[in-house]
């Protein structure tokens, strides 16, 4: 049977460049990149890591929690 609907999550901040790509090459199609900041330690993650900036940047959707 098919799959529909894949969820990958990674675990904590990560780069989602990579892992996207290798999904593309391997014929997956991309529907969205997702973050969620956490609220109250997300301002100084994105003033101190350029990894979680990027992370941010690349999500199609991003939320606070």
């Amino acid at each position: 049977m098919p799959l529909g609907v894949q969820v990958v999550e990674t675990s904590g901040v990560g780069d989602a460049e990579p892992l996207a790509a290798l999904l593309l090459a391997h014929g997956f199609r991309l529907e969205a990149v997702v973050a969620v900041v956490d609220a109250e330690a997300g301002l100084a993650a994105l003033q101190q890591q350029a990894v979680a900036r990027a992370q941010v940047h690349q999500a199609k959707h991003c939320y606070s929690h």
